[in-house]
């Protein structure tokens, strides 16, 4: 269907009409799974709140009629589960799986539990519960193997992602080769880029660092000509700090900033889009202030990486200040200190390989650790 080929605008109007003639006809599983196909299009389109909300009303249309008809069609409550990890309340996120898995027991849904490892992985990743993501996601690829599912590339790519950063690299290069794949089988890519944000990053990690970066501005430029704009917030943190092109960053912020006017009541966006823009100006100080912007809490991968930037910004202009006989012992001590938050992070993530890649960066800016 058209959300699936991500045309939003045709998506949109389907599940208008299908709305407003379920709603007519009082068919509350059409109304659920209308609300729930709103609530994609929103999300895709990066408005985040609205996506949340269509999926609340999903939710409650569900909860209050209660078949199993109703929430097999929506997944209503995995649906919601995706909108929260995406307005930055990932436990939340998870509580609304462990409800939907609550009901399905009960009511004897065993293909919808089945599907559940899918949608609970997002959640647990975003909250930095990266173990417990990585054993949802692996189950929901056991699982569809099994069941010959063919939902896997964003699984896939999802898990790549995080295996990468903790160098397991052989694991995460051979889920890019399933994912390609499958997709070249046919299976759907409903996270539009992921698998090329994945490779990216395996690309990265094997020392192809020009074949990384345009392979994920490939994917940058795909979403962002199809409109599915709230992908762009996933792949701009690592773009950020492969970029080095100020033309491209100025892009950057500019696209962050303006997702960020969308989504006022996000301050994790709102700090991406400054620390874009610092890193296109070429500026420390700006790099710290968007750092120190992040809420501690959702997305502390993402928080790490603008540590970690605005670490090496401060370190190195303390240095060069060092050398000209101006020291900043305060410069230094903020990059210091946003140096451990980085690397407490990654430790934390089990993210081996960015600890590595932080500890070299801060080792050549001037950085003597203890």
């Amino acid at each position: 269907g058209p959300l699936l080929a991500h045309d939003l605008d045709a998506a949109a109007a389907a599940a208008e009409l299908a709305l407003s003639a379920a709603e007519e006809a009082g068919a509350a599983h059409v109304v659920a799974l209308s609300l729930t196909r709103l609530a994609h299009v929103a999300g895709f389109r990066g408005d985040f709140g609205e996506q949340q909300r269509l999926a609340a009303r999903a939710v409650a249309v569900a909860v209050a009629d209660g078949g199993r008809e109703t929430h097999h069609s929506s997944h209503a409550h995995l649906n919601h589960a995706l909108a929260l990890a995406d307005v930055d309340r990932p436990r939340e996120g998870s509580a609304a799986v462990a409800a939907g898995r609550g009901l399905y027991e009960r009511l004897g849904m065993e293909e919808t539990l089945r599907n559940s490892h899918h949608y609970a992985g997002y959640p647990l990743m975003f909250a930095g519960r990266w173990e417990d993501a990585i054993a949802e996601l692996q189950t929901a690829v056991a699982l569809s193997e099994e069941s010959g599912i063919s939902w896997t590339p964003d699984v896939l790519a999802a898990l790549a992602v995080m295996l990468v950063r903790r160098d397991e690299l052989e694991a995460a290069r051979e889920l890019v080769a399933a994912g390609e794949r499958a997709i070249a089988a046919g299976a759907p890519e409903f996270r539009l880029g992921w698998l090329a944000w994945a490779g990216a990053l395996v690309q990265e990690a094997d020392g192809d660092h020009s074949g990384a970066l345009e392979r994920l501005w490939g994917a940058w430029t795909t979403v962002s000509a199809a409109g599915v704009l709230g992908e762009q917030r996933h792949f701009a943190p690592d773009l950020g700090r492969m970029l080095g092109d100020k033309s491209r960053l100025a892009q950057l912020a500019d696209a962050i900033e303006a997702l960020a006017r969308r989504n006022p009541e996000l301050p994790a966006i709102a700090a991406l889009a400054a620390r874009c823009r610092a890193l296109a100006d070429g500026d420390a100080e700006a790099l710290a202030v968007a750092a120190e912007q992040y809420p501690d809490g959702p997305r502390p991968h993402e928080r790490a990486l603008a540590c970690e930037d605005a670490a090496v910004a401060l370190v190195a202009a303390g240095q060069l200040e060092r050398g000209r006989a101006l020291a900043d012992a305060d410069r230094l001590e903020r990059g210091r200190a946003l140096a451990d938050i980085a690397l407490e992070t990654y430790t934390r993530l089990g993210a081996r390989r960015e600890v590595s890649r932080a500890d070299a960066r801060l080792r050549a800016a001037g950085l003597r650790r203890g």
